[in-house]
């Protein structure tokens, strides 16, 4: 079974990070079927056996639920409700991506060129135990400034449950202890979506601070804002990475949305006060100073 996602690509990183973006220019472009966040748990057509327990599930190596999440990952590679669902979109583009990617799933049975791409931030805490269950697995774990991140949640008004993080004890071993103490201080109050922000922010890129150091040459991490800023080279990056050939690359669907990813300080100040920027930067700074942000 393992040999099903040998070769795959997973990307991942915190919400609101570009990994929408990143994996679907990725499959517009080869021969990839994309997997639209197979650790989701919100949704009962995705998760009906409670696969999953938790939002941001932490699995790791000999998990009692290895082979249950497994063979339900090869269900979800195969043709499956969800793909149909996601056909209700109004989006041409987006439409015609999902349509390709239907019949990519149909053909898959019959040609074996295929790779998978997992596309799906809240499968960042087990991102080293699928790494570990699949040869050859291309982990791409994607970077974006706090101030935008948070920017985004507050317009979006994103609210963020640490409920789920609380109830996993193995989880909780892996987090700073300043930051577990919060997440119990912030499951049973009321936090203004600014300081929730702060906290979800910093504990998902101490996280991804530690992958860097112990998978720096197995591993890619992008910033958004690089990608952004020079969108041509970066892909260039990510398609060698991946072992993708590179040619004249086609744009993905919601490719306005990386346009306008390094918010300007206008939209910043429309979304967010000064005070609250400052906070931001004041509090991620331990942080977001090992990724280059404001040096």
């Amino acid at each position: 079974m393992k040999n099903f996602f040998n070769n795959s690509i997973l990307i991942t990183g915190s919400t609101r990070s570009g990994t929408t973006y990143v994996g679907q220019v990725l499959a517009e472009n080869n021969d990839l079927i994309y997997l639209w966040e197979p650790f989701q748990v919100g949704l009962k057509e995705r998760n009906p056996a409670g696969v999953f327990d938790y939002w941001f599930e932490y699995l790791e190596e000999d998990s009692p639920k290895e082979k249950i999440v497994l063979d339900y990952l090869q269900r979800y590679a195969n043709l499956n409700k969800q793909d149909l669902l996601r056909l209700r979109t109004r989006n041409l583009g987006r439409l015609s991506f999902e349509l390709k990617n239907i019949i990519k799933k149909i053909q898959f049975n019959f040609r074996e060129k295929y790779r998978f791409i997992l596309k799906d931030p809240i499968a960042f805490y087990s991102a080293e135990w699928l790494y570990q269950q699949f040869e050859n697995l291309k982990v791409i774990v994607m970077i974006r400034n706090p101030v935008s991140i948070i920017e985004s949640y507050k317009r979006l008004n994103w609210d963020i449950g640490f409920i789920e993080m609380k109830r996993q004890e193995k989880l909780l071993r892996q987090l700073p202890i300043e930051c577990v103490s919060l997440i119990n201080e912030y499951s049973n109050s009321r936090v203004d979506i600014v300081d929730k922000g702060i906290l979800f922010w910093k504990i998902i890129y101490k996280k991804a601070y530690d992958y860097q150091e112990k998978y720096r040459n197995q591993w890619l991490f992008i910033k958004l804002e690089d990608l952004e800023e020079n969108e041509e080279t970066i892909m260039k990056t990510i398609f060698d990475y991946c072992q993708l050939e590179y040619s004249k690359i086609r744009k993905a669907s919601d490719q306005k949305w990386l346009k306008n990813a390094s918010i300007s300080n206008v939209r910043r100040k429309k979304i967010l006060s000064r005070k609250e920027i400052d906070k931001i930067k004041e509090s991620t700074y331990d942080i977001a100073q090992n990724f280059g942000y404001f040096d």
